[in-house]
């Protein structure tokens, strides 16, 4: 009896113990920073509070173990200032059910969740403050009625504009004040007459000195077509010479050379920029072919917006014309909107088109002209490979594209085509070598997401069950597009 007692005590403590620690392991969950989620608790979490953000994760994953601290930190910052947002994690590879019910398809996933309505993709950066600023202006916009996924994508919309355009300018020296315009402003007040409104228009943009702009500027082609639009502005760019030139050719030194010093004679007057003509953005503003260039253009933004061609064998005497208005001698051009993208620049006959690849091959071959139709204007995934006939590469790429195209035959929302791209170019599709190979999304045709990977069948198909947009299984494979494979972003 007195052994059987002491076991009897024994079991009890052990039972206390566990259950101790138990409700303390409860207690040290609730309080953690980042809750570990199970499909059991799932929804009720979901339910019992208004703001979630859930990391879905595998825990081989690297990105997923540099995330954590980061995710931690941003959970104890929104923690500690009372902001009503639970940070939440779930293991992706024990809970399977969950990640696929969320698609997720890659780790980390993240995803915002709000009164448990469908979840928001979470599209902010990586660090623990970036989180933290977009947990808060996300819970900003729920408090104020408003949808936070239109909210985020404004925001990345401004945040892209502005890093965009700060991004230019960190390539460039600082601004300095206008000393000249300052001192002119104290003496005489805010009283202006008409010919002070004519000199404000003249004035400088910037002093001389040590943090000038330098005479000849450039700007990323997304930038510079915002510039000409009107879309952004900057001080002195009421008129602007601009030089498009070959950086490869071989007098691009001396060309480049009188630029800069036509520039720098009258930087108070006008602004200068170079642009390398593999800016195709560029070129189809201004409406130059190729085999015009070098090209000089000059824009007076001033009143009726008038637009010259400038000579570049006589760039100095020209340029000094437009400066002092003289524009009589000047050649006036015109400039219309972008081209629409995916319309045809030049194109095969139709009736014509010889097929490069066998009719028994399953690629569909596609023209400049009928481009659009097939590739844009469907509501399929296209998989497309851009070729020229003669090319080498393209002849040891042909075989293998075949047999992608083989291999998903029975796939009734993937097309796979081919263009020939010697023959045929359309607008927003710059070739710059062949051959190239293109997905285009079908719940996003306006991008094509090029393929840079090695040109094998493995390797494509792996290409291709990473982007499409619809969901497919391959038939005698076990292998789910779209479905339980994952990898790391």
């Amino acid at each position: 009896m007195h052994a059987r007692g002491i076991l009897s005590m024994v079991t009890l403590c052990l039972v206390v113990q566990a259950a101790f620690f138990v409700f303390a392991a409860a207690d040290a969950a609730e309080e953690a920073p980042v809750r570990q989620l199970t499909f059991s608790d799932f929804m009720s979490t979901l339910e019992n509070h208004k703001n979630v953000l859930v990391e879905f994760y595998a825990p081989w994953c690297g990105h997923c173990k540099a995330l954590e601290p980061e995710y931690n930190a941003a959970a104890e910052r929104l923690k500690k200032e009372g902001i009503d947002c639970l940070l939440a994690k779930v293991d992706a590879t024990a809970e399977d059910m969950l990640a696929g019910f969320f698609s997720v398809k890659a780790f980390p996933t993240i995803k915002f969740f709000q009164n448990s309505v469908t979840p928001v993709d979470f599209t902010g950066g990586r660090t623990s403050g970036e989180i933290y600023k977009w947990v808060k202006a996300a819970v900003q916009a729920g408090a104020q009625g408003k949808s936070v996924g239109t909210v985020m994508k404004e925001a990345a919309e401004t945040a892209r504009k502005v890093n965009e355009f700060e991004g230019v300018m960190k390539t460039l020296p600082k601004l300095g004040r206008n000393k000249a315009m300052d001192k002119k402003t104290a003496d005489e007040g805010e009283k202006g007459s008409q010919a002070d409104k004519d000199d404000t228009e003249k004035q400088v943009p910037y002093e001389s000195g040590e943090d000038d702009l330098p005479p000849v500027l450039s700007f990323p082609p997304n930038t510079l077509i915002r510039l000409l639009n009107r879309e952004i502005s900057i001080k002195g760019d009421t008129r602007i010479v601009f030089l498009i030139w070959k950086a490869e050719s071989d007098d691009s030194i001396q060309l480049g050379q009188r630029f800069d010093q036509v520039a720098t004679k009258h930087r108070k007057q006008s602004l200068f920029i170079g642009i390398d003509a593999e800016d195709s953005k560029a070129l189809k503003y201004f409406k130059i072919p190729r085999t015009e260039l070098p090209a000089a253009r000059a824009i007076d933004y001033r009143g009726r917006q008038q637009r010259f061609k400038l000579n570049v064998e006589t760039l100095e005497e020209d340029v000094d014309l437009f400066i002092d208005d003289d524009t009589e001698a000047l050649v006036p051009y015109f400039t219309a909107p972008m081209a629409e993208k995916w319309s045809v620049i030049k194109s095969e006959d139709e009736n014509g088109t010889k097929t490069w690849f066998d009719e028994n091959t399953l690629v569909t071959t596609v023209t400049g002209k009928t481009f659009k139709a097939q590739a844009i204007d469907t509501q399929v995934d296209v998989l497309m490979m851009v070729y020229a006939d003669w090319c080498s590469h393209c002849k040891d790429l042909k075989p293998k594209f075949a047999k992608v195209a083989k291999d998903l035959q029975s796939i009734s929302t993937l097309r796979v085509m081919a263009m020939n791209g010697d023959k045929n170019e359309v607008h927003g599709l710059d070739i710059k070598a062949f051959p190239e190979i293109y997905l285009f999304p079908a719940l996003d045709k306006d991008r094509a997401i090029q393929y840079d990977g090695p040109r094998e069948v493995g390797e494509l198909h792996k290409f291709v069950h990473d982007r499409v947009s619809h969901m497919f299984t391959l038939k005698h494979s076990s292998e789910s597009v779209k479905g339980e494979i994952h990898d790391e972003l």
